[in-house]
């Protein structure tokens, strides 16, 4: 049954996981519960940070950790019953209780949260991972507005695509997605996620994603068109790409000082190599 399946997102910050987040729980059967696994944990207080260590895989503490973790998430998703804003099952159509029950629970985990995969994992029966890459000059230039050190930046995107190429080579059930494909083309990339995802239907006429503020060339932040910030909407295969920006590598790469390029380049260069940038 999908209630007893998962969905896992991993990505870096400032890669556009909210922008996928929202992509893949557009589809009827996914829901997400509206909160990072960070933010989970955090709201959790002791019993969060139990999970986030090493105790979580202990024989005395997983089941009972385990347990807390999965009956949160799912409250949170049945509490979107009530959440105008997000109990749409398609444009004008909202969920009925027993359908919010009955969806899959897709969780996004960003940065280093990606360990806590296989706890996730045991949750449910059947899990699924997507791991979403981006051009880390982009993300780096995102991190560094925000007041991050440029050698901590590259460290945490090594380490993720260190990661994300060891998923991909696996075996298991994971899919590597491109930001710049999503940007690109959101409607092929949902598509390919839902027949992944073993999702019928794999082909939806209209995306719902959140709107929220943008990056411009003249470094300032707007919010695309008349839609109002933190907001979802649902666009169809047109409307879809006036919200996306697909030249916003460009402008996050052209704002990042010369410096911290040449530190990323020589730290990272045989990341972004593998992962094809």
């Amino acid at each position: 049954m999908k209630k007893d399946q998962c969905i896992i997102i991993n990505a870096l910050q400032f890669s556009g996981s909210s922008i996928l987040w929202n992509i893949v729980s557009s589809h009827p059967d996914v829901l997400n519960p509206g909160r990072e696994t960070g933010e989970i944990l955090d709201a959790l207080q002791l019993t969060g940070r139990l999970m986030r260590s090493e105790r979580r895989n202990k024989p005395v503490w997983k089941e009972c950790l385990g347990k807390l973790f999965k009956l949160h998430v799912n409250n949170l998703k049945y509490a979107s019953l009530k959440n105008e804003d997000q109990n749409d099952k398609y444009p004008g159509q909202k969920y009925t209780a027993k359908e919010i029950k009955d969806t899959t629970v897709c969780i996004k985990s960003v940065n280093v949260d990606f360990q806590l995969n296989d706890f996730i994992a045991r949750q449910f029966q059947k899990t699924y991972v997507i791991g979403l890459v981006r051009n880390g000059y982009a993300f780096c230039d995102g991190m560094e507005r925000r007041g991050r050190k440029t050698q901590e930046t590259c460290q945490l995107y090594s380490r993720f695509s260190k990661f994300i190429l060891e998923q991909n080579e696996s075996g298991q059930r994971f899919i590597l997605i491109r930001f710049e494909d999503v940007l690109s083309d959101p409607f092929a990339v949902a598509s390919e996620i839902f027949e992944f995802l073993e999702l019928d239907p794999v082909n939806l006429e209209h995306l719902r994603l959140k709107s929220k503020r943008i990056l411009r060339q003249d470094g300032s932040h707007k919010v695309p068109g008349d839609k109002t910030e933190g907001v979802h909407y649902w666009y169809d295969r047109q409307e879809i790409m006036s919200f996306l920006d697909g030249g916003i590598n460009d402008v996050q790469f052209t704002s990042l000082k010369e410096e911290s390029r040449a530190i990323f380049a020589s730290t990272c260069g045989e990341d972004l190599e593998k992962m094809g940038y």
